[in-house]
C-alpha cells in the first residue's frame, strides 16, 4: 500500500490574509536580542552572554520578563503599538534570513 502526503502543499500558499501570531515574550527576543542577552548576563553574574553561554536558555524567560516590568507605561504603549506593526507587515528581513529552514 501506497501513502502520500496529501494535507500539505508542497509549495506554501501564498497571499492568504493571515498575520503572524506573535507573543510579547517572541516579539521582544526578536526585536531586541541584545537587551535580552544582557540581561541574561546580569542573572548569570557574568561579562556578556550568548547562545554558547551554559545556561542562557533556561534564563531567556526570566530575562524577557525583567525587561518588560522595567518598561513604563509610554515604552509598553509603544511596544504594543511595534506589534501591532509588525503583526501587520510580518517580521522583518533579518529576522526572517535568521529563521529560515534549509
Amino acid at each position: 500500500m501506497w501513502l502520500s502526503n496529501t494535507w500539505r502543499a508542497l509549495i506554501p500558499l501564498q497571499g492568504n490574509g493571515r498575520t503572524p501570531q506573535m507573543s510579547r515574550r517572541e516579539y521582544l527576543w526578536n526585536a531586541k536580542p541584545d537587551e535580552v542577552f544582557q540581561e541574561i548576563a546580569k542573572l548569570l553574574g557574568c561579562a556578556e552572554a550568548n547562545t554558547y553561554t551554559p545556561g542562557w536558555f533556561e534564563k531567556r524567560g526570566t530575562a524577557i520578563a525583567n525587561i518588560y516590568s522595567r518598561m513604563n507605561e509610554v515604552e509598553k504603549r509603544n511596544l504594543e503599538i511595534e506589534m501591532d506593526g509588525a503583526r501587520q507587515k510580518g517580521y522583518s528581513q533579518e529576522v526572517q534570513r535568521r529563521c529560515v529552514q534549509l
